[in-house]
Formats: structure tokens, sequence, C-alpha cells
């Protein structure tokens, strides 16, 4: 903050974040203190490269007089979940409680795993029903190309994306190849009403993060569990932060999600969107 003039994101008291002034873009800490960066929207691959370089150069700045170190890597390489530092987040307090009860290796996605995400634009519904499906399809081959996990607690794990096998059992309702996306018809109501029959994470209200993982989000606006939290209708806020919970293979927002490939090394940021450009524009 004092050294960019970015602005914090602060979660009970706590910086979790950091966001640039002009809302063109945001540093967050993921569970496990993985560091994400949200970069703009750009129109050209060179830019988005050229962000990437200027964001390394700054964290480098920043981090080397403190000793710390970036690996671009899809797997933490050495520490048990144990070990893993847990970041202050209330978001994540909710979902390490919740995920035990719907996959065995949903804790370890979230503390121990890394990914580069391609955002890209749609013009059109029909335009978003050719990417969605097409994108879908070749998830398993961005996982493959850019698998960078094969190590765990400091050994070879037998595989070359350990971060891709437990996305396999991790929460299957809200993750994973969506079988509806590929009708012929699929619009954004298909998507829409899958996404309305996933439970919840949270609400928040006035700062505070309410534990809603017992409700989907149409039975919230059903009405039930209303009176569990201060002003109980569902707000389009809400309905955001929701769309935020899921994790397919791609993710339906204002804009189509990649989600498929490893975090890796830093050549990496600007190879992964040039091959998915190449694909679907």
């Amino acid at each position: 903050q004092e050294k960019l003039g970015w602005d914090p994101i602060v979660d009970d008291g706590r910086i979790i974040g950091l966001v640039e002034p002009t809302g063109q873009g945001a540093i967050s800490l993921e569970p496990g203190g993985q560091f994400e960066l949200s970069g703009a929207p750009l129109e050209t691959i060179h830019q988005t490269c050229r962000e990437g370089n200027a964001h390394l150069a700054q964290v480098r700045e920043i981090a080397e007089p403190m000793g710390i170190r970036f690996l671009g890597l899809g797997g933490s390489p050495k520490w048990s979940l144990a070990e893993t530092p847990k970041m202050p987040k209330s978001r994540y307090e909710i979902m390490t409680r919740y995920m035990p009860k719907v996959g065995s290796k949903g804790l370890d996605m979230m503390y121990r795993t890394c990914t580069i995400q391609v955002n890209l634009d749609f013009e059109s519904e029909a335009d978003m029903r050719r990417k969605m499906q097409v994108s879908l399809k070749l998830q398993p081959l961005s996982t493959a190309l850019f698998a960078n996990s094969p190590f765990t607690e400091g050994r070879p794990n037998g595989l070359q994306s350990w971060r891709g096998d437990i996305w396999r059992d991790t929460d299957n309702q809200r993750s994973g190849l969506l079988e509806f996306c590929f009708s012929p018809d699929f619009g954004f109501a298909d998507y829409v009403e899958w996404a309305l029959d996933v439970p919840m994470y949270f609400v928040i209200r006035d700062g505070h993060y309410h534990d809603m993982t017992h409700v989907t989000f149409r039975q919230f606006m059903a009405g039930v569990a209303r009176n569990e939290i201060p002003d109980g209708l569902p707000t389009m806020g809400d309905w955001a932060n929701h769309l935020s919970t899921l994790f397919p293979d791609v993710r339906l927002k204002r804009f189509l999600e990649m989600r498929g490939a490893d975090g890796g090394p830093w050549r990496r940021i600007c190879a992964l969107p040039a091959f998915w450009v190449g694909l679907l524009y």
C-alpha cells in the first residue's frame, strides 16, 4: 500500500488484499497464502503480458528485502495440510468447515493448489455458447499441457497434475464438467438454473459473513433462512457472491473463466491466454 498506492481490502480489521485505486486490478491472499493478481480487462495478449511483468517486478521489489520469493507451481511441493498457513479470511473459515462434508480433497484444493486462469469476453449469448462448449471440451487438454504439480510433501506424487486429481473429489455439486452446457440451445438461463440449486457458502451483512451452506440460492429466494440473518432478503450482491463460489471447469460470469491449468512459471502466464485466444477468437 505504501509503495504502490493501492488501497487495502479489509476483512474483520485485517488487510487481506489490495485493490488498484481506479479498479484496474487487485491482489488477494488465497486460503494457504497463494498470492493472486486479478488483472485489469485488457484488449491484447501483449498488454496482459506487460501487466504480468510489471506485477512481478513490483512484488519482487517488496518481497525480496523480507526474504520472500515466489514459486509458480500448481501444488504445494513440501508442506502438509497441517503445516500450511491459514489466511484469516471469513469466507475461508466457512469453506474450511464445509469442504469435508462434500468431498475428500476440498481442503487440499483450498490450501495446497494454485492455478492460472484466463478470462475472455463474449459478444452475445450465441457467442458465449460456442466458446463455453469448445472450452469445456478442451479443459482436460489445458490441464495436461500445463500440468505442473508433481510433488507432494517433498516427494513425487506419481501425477503430472496433482491439482487436477484433487478437483475430481472436491465438491462435485459446484465443480467439474457441466454436461448441460452441451445442449444445442444452451443459454444464460440454463446456467442460472444450475447455479440456483447449488448450496451457498455465505451472505455478507454489515461486513459480517453469515454461514449459508445449509441452503441453495433458490431456497434462499423462497424464504428459507431469511430469519437467520439481518436484512434477510436476497440481493444482487448475494447473487454475485454466490456465482463466485461456483467452480466448474469453465465459469460463466460477465465473461468466461478458463480454470483447467495448473499454476506455473512466469512465461506460462503469457502462454496460457495465447493458447485460449488462439482457439476461441
